[in-house]
């Protein structure tokens, strides 16, 4: 494994996600501007994977409701496995939510360097 992908393994981008906006702007400002576009990009790809799984839960949902509306059906194991179901959408919902705010600040970080002409920056103190 190189460097790049070690740094950006689930338990520290999970620190960082739960980081406040102004320590996770302070945090992505001290990257190089090649980890922002890799930080960018695994965002973007946890998104994905992230999307599926909340696509195959929404049908594991549907079914487990639809079973529950029948007669006759298996009440309590059914609403075990739906409570359980719900809850790991919450979770998924959760990190996309922090998700966002990294990307956020990533693109905004990405932006200042890139986009702002150089007068500003230099009239910022950038």
């Amino acid at each position: 494994m190189n460097a790049t992908i070690l740094s950006i393994r689930p338990g520290r981008d999970r620190l960082v996600q739960n980081m406040e906006n102004g320590s996770l702007l302070d945090h992505v400002r001290g990257l190089s501007n090649f980890d922002l576009a890799d930080r960018l990009v695994h965002v973007w790809c946890r998104n994905e994977r992230r999307l599926g799984k909340l696509d195959v839960l929404a049908e594991d949902i549907a079914s487990i409701r639809r079973r529950l509306a029948t007669p006759g059906a298996s009440r309590g194991l059914a609403e075990a496995k739906l409570q359980q179901l719900i809850d790991t959408r919450e979770e998924c919902l959760a990190e996309a939510h922090s998700d966002e705010r990294l990307a956020a600040a990533l693109v905004q970080e990405w932006r200042s360097r890139h986009l702002d002409p150089p007068a500003l920056r230099l009239a910022a103190g950038g």
